[in-house]
């Protein structure tokens, strides 16, 4: 699907990649108006991906999902098999959370949490879905290291935090579908101001990827509907843990004067 991404493809691509239960649900012309394409431009992306109609796509994907479509299922669901599916659970979230790992690059990991002690000032950037996760990474980091900075809160542009970032800073970015242009602007911004930056991704946004110094992939797909996350927070919590301990007294010592601070305002 990602060799159909330019253009006004991106906008189908984007949708099902977000929504891939609607090429089992939807009409080619029902796609196209969500996607907000023409028909001919729908007929265009389902060529580039190798098929002749839109029903043998919607044929391929059936035959991928191995389950047919979902309302399908849901149709002939006994009532016991909520508790067989409440008790899998479980373990297919278990394995999307250990996907990233067994592939992870221990160098990768290493580097970018050494980078994030040494730099000058470090950052964390999200939009749409991807901001929940800059801001629980951000909120890691502040406990233990100065100079972190969430780009961006409430009132605030990217750009009033973007001028501050150079070639001595670190970004952490996380990009998950589905990334907005924004986002991609932003990068360009900070690379080309020299900044080193850490992409934390899901596969549809690997086109950013070019401009990070380093890239970490976490799967997000399932058999449901919803995308899990589990991963993405994962990764994120490794990468606080091994920045802690990079830091040493110097972060347990930041970490005890928070405390300190805490106490006598009174705030927890």
């Amino acid at each position: 699907m990602i060799a159909a991404y330019d253009g006004l493809t991106r906008q189908i691509a984007d949708l099902l990649l977000d929504n891939p239960v609607l090429t089992l649900l939807s009409s080619a012309s029902d796609l196209a108006r969500m996607a907000n394409v023409s028909n001919s431009t729908m007929t265009r992306f389902v060529k580039s991906l190798g098929f002749e109609t839109y029903d043998a796509m919607r044929r391929e994907t059936r035959d991928q999902s191995g389950q047919g479509s979902p309302l399908t299922l849901i149709g002939q669901r006994k009532p016991h098999q909520a508790t067989d599916f409440i008790s899998k659970f479980p373990r297919k979230e278990a394995e999307i959370v250990e996907n990233p790992f067994r592939n992870l690059d221990r160098n990768t990991i290493e580097n970018a949490a050494e980078r994030l002690v040494a730099a000058r000032q470090i950052g964390f950037l999200g939009m749409r879905n991807s901001h929940f996760f800059s801001s629980y990474a951000h909120w890691q980091f502040v406990q233990f290291r100065p100079g972190t900075r969430l780009i961006s809160g409430a009132g605030e542009t990217s750009a009033e935090h973007l001028a501050g970032f150079n070639k001595d800073d670190e970004v952490v970015i996380v990009g998950i579908r589905r990334i907005v242009s924004k986002l991609r602007a932003c990068i360009d911004i900070l690379a080309d101001s020299g900044v080193d930056i850490l992409l934390i991704a899901d596969s549809s946004s690997l086109s950013l990827a070019h401009r990070a110094r380093w890239t970490i992939v976490c799967p997000i797909g399932n058999e449901h509907v919803f995308d899990s996350y589990s991963s993405v927070l994962g990764v994120l919590r490794l990468l606080a843990f091994i920045a802690l301990q990079k830091t040493g007294d110097e972060g347990l010592a930041y970490m005890a004067s928070t405390e300190n601070h805490h106490d006598r305002l009174n705030e927890l």
